[in-house]
């Protein structure tokens, strides 16, 4: 039977770290992949996403449907992730969309992109803090 979008097996996972050889081990222990390919910028670096392509598409609306946790690099990002889980439990899961619905997203308007840049640019070093009382001076 031949399948008529060979995007149909490929999904986008956002929120793994490393090398090839790590994500390949960690990912192997959620899905059977057959190829994954790591994303990068137009600068070379690694964005932090990968396309992976799996065998059936049962097996991509089981992947679909997991809650695969965050990839974590090193024992500081390990520390930064558990401060996100008390604010936003989604935060601790990486995002899993198919690679047809990730190229057909609407295009960013400029003020989304400026945005989106300094939230990068200052990801980890601004805290919000809050408090149910009112503190007075």
């Amino acid at each position: 039977k031949i399948i008529q979008d060979p995007d149909a097996f490929i999904i986008r996972l956002s929120g793994v770290h490393c090398g090839l050889r790590d994500v390949q081990q960690y990912l192997s222990q959620f899905m059977d992949p057959l190829l994954i390919r790591l994303r990068k910028d137009k600068k070379g670096k690694f964005t932090g996403s990968c396309f992976v392509e799996l065998p059936s598409l049962e097996q991509v609306d089981e992947v679909l449907k997991m809650k695969i946790p965050l990839m974590v690099a090193n024992h500081d990002e390990e520390k930064d992730v558990k401060r996100q889980k008390v604010e936003n439990s989604d935060l601790m899961f990486m995002e899993i969309t198919k690679k047809t619905d990730w190229m057909n997203r609407p295009a960013l308007s400029e003020e989304e992109k400026q945005r989106q840049i300094l939230l990068q640019k200052y990801k980890g070093k601004f805290y919000f803090f809050e408090s149910a009382d009112f503190i007075k001076n």
